[in-house]
């Protein structure tokens, strides 16, 4: 079996809803961590708070998004929606 043949990239929503999981999870703590000053803030022009709002926008807000875009799509028009390389490709780009 190759790895594009894998079940995880079969459908569009199972990769972004484990991202969303993971991001879920993982960012506000972290976040947290920065704000009480545990951890050094990321080297931006931007304050804790306005990183946070940047990383539940584009990170959770975002994957969230595309998870039920990828998924509806085959119902709205029919046809199936991304998948294999092309799903990859997309959670690669949502990573970057």
């Amino acid at each position: 079996m190759s790895f594009a043949a894998h079940p995880l990239w079969l459908v569009g929503f199972r990769p972004f809803f484990a991202l969303a999981c993971l991001a879920g999870l993982s960012l506000p703590p972290l976040w947290v961590l920065i704000y009480l000053g545990s951890l050094p803030a990321p080297a931006a022009a931007f304050t804790a708070l306005q990183w946070h709002s940047h990383e539940m926008f584009f990170g959770f807000g975002w994957a969230v998004l595309g998870c039920f875009l990828l998924t509806s799509t085959k119902n709205w028009v029919g046809i199936r929606g991304y998948h294999g390389a092309a799903l990859m490709f997309l959670v690669a780009a949502w990573l970057f």
